[in-house]
């Protein structure tokens, strides 16, 4: 009788829900497994399949429990994440836990799962545009707080504006200029997830480009060419900081973003700008540009096969290779810079000589003629082409 009674109030309680909470006798349980078993689930997911899409339930309980330790929470939280659409229910739960009542180490792994989630989760942009202006959140709440309204993006109208709001916000407080660099940065990085719809950024965009701070100016540059042709009324600005700017790194990000923009004008004057440098940074971004216009193309070619400068010969012939992967016409072109003794054309010429393979007749007899060269390292690339071309054969064999 004492056994029935038990079970009475067992099922009175709600069965599956007093089921969840063994007592000393076992650990809890998460839709009818311990979070051990969940954690080796975990692991062996497809995040795509029906029975990611059937632990959703089960995972939420995880995030949700406090007395589960936060490796677990957290797993569950970035698997939710991943899943994306089929977990979406998850959205209510991670933003208020990401709210100013958790734990700040709660707060991270929450904010990180929502960053996940993105476009789907439009509704999580209020909060975090109140984190990202609050003064009294710490330095990874904001950080965190910045990378999910760039990925929720042009979903919610207010996130790409918070963004440009505390760029701009933080760069014109004397107190922030400094403290403020990383997040302004963050902000302006995670801008660029937005593509064109971040357009409305270009006017802070530009500014940036004069910013001190070498990264602030190249995060302008890589969120500039991330918005394509869309950021082409900036291509102008852009030349001036290829052209000017003192760090390698920034003239090369200014290169990458003109041709992202298919700035075609201004491409084509800098491929004869006086200065090698200039002309070769713009041929190596070139190689990015899949089908540039015939005007290009032929500028190009022509400085593939009679450019004075090694360095904007080999940047160009790897373009027009990238472009055309024509073997017969660029592989006794590759072979002249292979046997130029400048170190940058040789390993221009290797680098597409290794590609186009198998070689033209007269390019493979002469790379077996400079076996014999009284040049030790052309004897060794010229070895290592031809061995490298053998090995291809012996591959192609079915």
């Amino acid at each position: 009788m004492r056994h029935l009674a038990t079970i009475l109030v067992f099922v009175l309680a709600g069965g599956l829900s007093a089921a969840k909470e063994l007592s000393a006798d076992g650990p809890r349980l998460y839709g009818g497994r311990t979070l051990s078993e969940w954690d080796d689930r975990i692991k062996a997911f497809s995040y795509s399949s029906r029975e990611a899409a059937d632990a959703v339930p089960a995972l939420i309980e995880i995030v949700e429990d406090a007395a589960a330790p936060w490796e677990s929470r957290r797993q569950a939280a970035l698997t939710l994440g991943r899943m994306g659409r089929p977990a979406i229910e998850a959205v209510p739960a991670l933003i208020r836990l990401a709210g100013r009542s958790s734990t700040e180490e709660t707060r991270l792994w929450a904010l990180s799962a929502l960053g996940r989630f993105g476009r789907l989760a439009p509704e999580a942009a209020p909060a975090m545009i109140s984190f990202l202006n609050s003064r009294g959140e710490s330095h990874l709440v904001h950080m965190g707080a910045a990378e999910v309204l760039g990925q929720i993006g042009p979903a919610h109208p207010a996130a790409i504006p918070a963004l440009i709001d505390c760029v701009s916000r933080l760069g014109s407080d004397p107190s922030e200029v400094s403290s403020g660099t990383d997040l302004r940065v963050a902000c302006t990085d995670v801008l660029s997830l937005s593509g064109a719809a971040a357009s409305p950024a270009i006017p802070l965009l530009l500014r940036l480009m004069r910013d001190p701070s070498e990264r602030l100016r190249q995060a302008a540059l890589t969120t500039l060419a991330a918005m394509g042709p869309a950021a082409e009324i900036a291509a102008l600005p852009v030349a001036e900081v290829l052209v000017s700017d003192r760090e390698e790194l920034t003239r090369d990000r200014a290169a990458e973003a003109l041709v992202a923009m298919r700035a075609e004008p201004v491409v084509l004057r800098l491929l004869s700008f006086p200065r090698p440098e200039i002309r070769a940074r713009i041929a190596t971004a070139l190689s990015r540009w899949s089908k540039p216009p015939e005007a290009v193309r032929q500028v190009v070619a022509e400085a593939a096969l009679q450019e004075g400068d090694p360095s904007v010969r080999g940047a160009a012939l790897w373009a027009d290779w990238t472009w055309t992967r024509d073997r017969d016409r660029l592989a006794p072109v590759a072979l002249r810079l292979l046997e130029n003794e400048a170190r940058i054309a040789r390993k221009a010429g290797y680098r597409v000589l290794r590609e186009a393979v198998p070689f033209p007749l007269e390019v493979e007899s002469r790379l077996e003629s400079l076996r014999g060269s009284e040049d030790a390292d052309l004897r060794r690339l010229a070895d290592a082409l031809l061995r490298h071309a053998k090995s291809q054969e012996i591959d192609a064999i079915p």
